[in-house]
Formats: C-alpha cells, structure tokens, sequence
C-alpha cells in the first residue's frame, strides 16, 4: 500500500502567490497523488481542495481521502487553563506569521492605521513575530518603515520560546489575517495559550474556527479587518467569552494525531486485502444474518460474528455515522462488539458501558474507553464529567438492558441531559414489544431539547430462523434527535410503522395461543 500526507494546493489555488516553475511541479505532484491507495490531508479544506483538483481534470482514482487535522498542542509551554484579567491600559494585539504575501500583513497593518485614524482614543499596540520571506524582502522593508514612523507597531522577527511565551502571555488578543493555509496552526496556539484569535471566516482558517475563541472575517477587505479589530479591542465581555471558550475547547494532542494515524493506515491496509483472516468467519446471530466475507464490503473492519443487528438497521447506522460524525459517542450494551467497532471509525472518542467485567479485555480500539456497571449508574455521571470538560455528545446508542425498565432507566438519562451540540440517539430492538414499552413509556416531553422522535426509524421484523428467538419480534431502530436550542410547541413521539407492528404482534400471539 502507498499512501501520503498532503499538506495544500496552495500553488495550484493561488498560482499568483508562486512562481511558475513551482505552479508546475506542484500540479504534477497533486496529480501523482492519485495513484497512492490512501492519502491523509492535514485538514478537511486540504482534502476537498486535492479532490477538486481531481474532479476538475477528470482524474479517474480508487484512492481514499481521509483527513486527519493537526494537533493543537504545542510542546515546550503548558496550556492556559485560566482565565486572566483582560483588563489593559493599551490593548496589546499580536500576530504571529512569516511575512509573505499570502499572510496579508498589509491589510492587516492598513487595519489599524485606520483605527489609529478613526479612533484615535483608542490605546493598541501591534507586535508581529516571524521571520523574513524569501523572494518578498519588500514586505519586510515596508512594515519597518511603517513601524519607524508609528511606534505602536513593531517587528520583532524571530523570536525564541520564552520570548514568544511572555508576548502571548501580555497580548489581549491575536490577528492571525492569512488569506490561504493547508492548516493554520497560528489560530491554534492562540487557543492553546488561552487568547482569541481574528482570522478568515474563509478555507480552513473558518474550519479551525468553529471549535471556538475565534471572531472570524473578511481580512482580504481592511475596512472589515479594522472592525473587527475594534469590536474585539474594545468589547471586553466579548474577548472574556472568546477566551473562555479558547481555555474550554477540546485540542487534540500529538498522540492523538499519531493513534488517529495509524488507525487510519490500519484501516485501509485491511480494506486494500493487507489483513487477512485466518478462517472464513461464518455464523448465524439472531436476526439469522450470517457473517461471510461479503460483508467485509459493507462493513470493513465490523466485528460481524454476532452483530445483533439487520443489514437494514447496521446501514442506517453506518448512513447516520458517516453524515454526523461525532466528536464523542456512548454506548449502552458492547455485547460483541459488532456496533462499537462501527462507532469506533465515526467517532473520535467512544464510551461504551457494559455489565459484563470481561468486555475490556476481549476487545482493543485506541478511542474506545470501556466502563463496566449499571448504565443507569454509570451513565448520569458519565456525561455529568464529559460536560464538565466541555466534550459535547453527539451520538449514543442505547442497546443494553433490554426490559422495559432497563430501556426507560437508560432513556431518562439521556432526557435529563442539556446537548450542547447536536446529539442523534438510537435505541436497538424498537420492535421488541417490552423495549418498545419502554420506549414509549417515557416522558419525552420533558426535555425541552428534544426535536424529534421517530419509534420506527427503521421498523423491526419478525425472527424467522430457527432457534430461541423463532416467532419473535425483533429488531428496529428508535430515533432522535436532540439540540442545544428548546424547540417550540408541543413534542411528537411518531411510530411511522405503528400498524405493521400491531398487526404483526397480533398474528403473533393469535398463533401462541393456538
């Protein structure tokens, strides 16, 4: 397997800020990229922009594009965990960048000598930290002109760790005004340091940007730029939301980097044949689905031996995983672990809770943390701590105890949690008359977050196969969906499949009693 790392397009995006003979090459190289197997760009922007470039000369490829975002963590200094006075006489601002033309120091600079113009009470001090760029020595010659003529701004050039720890430590806040990045990793070491950052609300600089401390803008208009600038320089409660937000958002670390990494190699290595059983793996679950190398097409990398899941509902899951793309998913009941290994490759982090003491030691994912208990114990604590260290949950996946009590227990959990971002919940076995009891047993008004619900997401069946479960209903997927906002009216609990079920447990126990 071939696989590479892409950083940008930047001189195929913007061939005006490259000289031809780079322009070229770097056309010949995106091309070549397309007969690796696996190509891992820096950022989501990085990775649409290559497929662009693909699409747009009708480049033909089987290789896969699977993004895997820098860290935010910057060795050498530790993170700023407190929020400090951002009280200042003078308002010191920073900006951290080479000086070459696509980082945009001159709207920048135009910013704030438009601010110093029009509104002259206001004290501010710009320092710019980076180095020269070779082949644009005339931006360079024109910041220090401007700063021997206005001592409010200042080019210090390169600095060293500690000097640029102590000007972090001293700014309000940060302008990082870049106009194209493969990343932009400036707008995470304000975040690490605990200062808000101004960048573009354009490219990836807008993608770093929603996990938060960000004001985002049009920095390619000077007007717009010195706005912002204003806005932020002289709104304290705003910079003080910025900041606590930056000091809260979740960055990931280098080891993270590294274990989303080899995953990812791991993953398509197995998909591209590199991994290999050592017997054909073929079994009959509950559902009568059997486990054969023909799955491995439709759920690579799943432990499908004893998935208590139909195609139909293992689909709507991959469907609904691959769309939302959690940052933190849970799950109630590992069993075999058939769902988890499928949430494990969506999510960036997953818990999954089980009674059963030895699911830790039969299975291994790096993102997977496994807690062993009640859920209706484990599960209110769980997300009172995930809250707690501000990591949202996006999606849970209820499929533990599967008596009506046990599934309302686990319900009301998730009914008395505030989301703070989007969270899809999916509830196994709705078509099972005590889960489903269960279901609708609960008070799903009571959440003012709660939008939407749907029993019959994807409606169950009847257990035809031979053995234990012959004759019973099982199967279907529950559906919800939750937001940060109260909705408005009245909640309604749809059962979209409600006659099929009756008529079908009807039928069911007509020929019991027979």
């Amino acid at each position: 397997m071939i696989g590479a790392i892409f950083h940008d397009s930047i001189p195929v995006a913007r061939p005006d800020l490259c000289n031809e003979e780079i322009r070229e090459n770097h056309g010949h190289y995106m091309q070549g990229l397309a007969e690796c197997d696996l190509v891992i760009p820096i950022s989501g922007f990085s990775a649409g922009c290559l497929e662009d470039f693909w699409r747009d000369l009708s480049v033909t490829t089987s290789c896969r594009v699977i993004p895997d975002l820098l860290p935010g963590e910057f060795g050498g200094t530790r993170r700023t965990s407190v929020l400090e006075d951002s009280k200042q006489s003078a308002i010191r601002i920073l900006c951290v960048s080479t000086l070459e033309p696509r980082k945009n120091h001159r709207n920048l600079i135009q910013a704030c000598l438009r601010i110093a113009e029009k509104h002259p009470e206001l004290e501010w001090s710009l320092t710019l930290v980076g180095n020269r760029y070779a082949g644009a020595f005339e931006i360079a010659d024109w910041i220090e002109r401007i700063s021997a003529q206005d001592s409010r701004i200042k080019w210090l050039g390169i600095v060293d760790d500690a000097t640029l720890e102590r000007l972090y430590q001293e700014s309000a806040f940060t302008v990082y005004p870049s106009v194209i990045e493969g990343f932009g990793l400036p707008v995470l070491e304000s975040i690490w340091h605990g200062r808000p950052c101004i960048c573009y609300n354009q490219g990836v600089m807008s993608e770093l940007a929603q996990g938060g401390g960000c004001l985002t803008t049009d920095v390619t208009d000077p007007i717009r730029l010195a706005e912002a600038i204003y806005t932020l320089a002289t709104d304290e409660d705003l910079r003080s939301k910025l900041a606590r937000q930056a000091i809260a958002r979740p960055l990931k670390t280098w080891r993270d980097y590294v274990l989303e990494l080899t995953e990812t190699i791991a993953e398509c290595t197995r998909a591209r044949g590199g991994f290999k059983r050592t017997s054909p793996a073929i079994s009959t679950s509950r559902n009568g689905t059997r486990s054969m190398a023909w799955q491995s097409a439709l759920y690579p990398d799943c432990l499908c031996e004893n998935w208590q899941m139909s195609d139909s509902e293992r689909m709507a899951l991959t469907g609904l995983m691959a769309r939302h793309k959690p940052l933190c998913s849970i799950e109630v009941g590992t069993y075999c672990g058939g769902s988890l290994s499928l949430i494990a490759q969506y999510s960036k982090m997953v818990f999954s809770i089980d009674i059963d003491e030895t699911i830790s030691s039969r299975f291994s994912f790096p993102n997977v943390s496994f807690l062993t208990g009640r859920s209706t114990l484990i599960l209110p604590h769980l997300l009172n701590e995930l809250d707690k260290a501000n990591i949202p949950v996006e999606f849970l996946l209820i499929d533990g105890d599967h008596s009506a009590a046990g599934v309302l227990g686990d319900l009301n959990c998730v009914l008395d949690y505030v989301p703070k971002k989007p969270l899809f919940v999916l509830l196994h076995d709705s078509f099972n008359p005590e889960c489903r009891r269960g279901m609708l047993e609960a008070d799903w008004q009571r959440s003012p977050f709660c939008h939407w619900v749907d029993i019959d997401f994807v409606p169950g069946r009847v257990v035809e196969h031979p053995g234990p479960f012959h004759g019973e209903l099982w199967g279907g997927l529950a559906a919800a969906y939750f937001l940060p906002e109260s909705r408005r009216g009245e909640l309604q609990v749809s059962r979209t499949a409600e006659q099929m079920f009756q008529m079908v447990n009807e039928q069911r126990a007509s020929a019991v009693t027979a």
